[in-house]
């Protein structure tokens, strides 16, 4: 294999682990505010039962 070819696939490594990277911050983001979303909804259903 030849200099080129093995720059290229360091490259590609690179920009794969970059690219999950980035996804895995974007699926923490979501994940923190659907969590952010269900705390919210059930303090409000607690609050409710609470006052029947």
């Amino acid at each position: 294999m030849n200099i080129y070819n093995e720059t290229n696939e360091l490259a590609e490594k690179i920009s794969n682990l970059l690219n999950k990277e980035e996804i895995e911050s974007e699926l923490g983001e979501v994940l923190i505010y659907i969590l952010e979303e269900a705390d919210s909804h059930l303090m409000t259903y607690l609050e409710d039962q609470a006052e029947t």
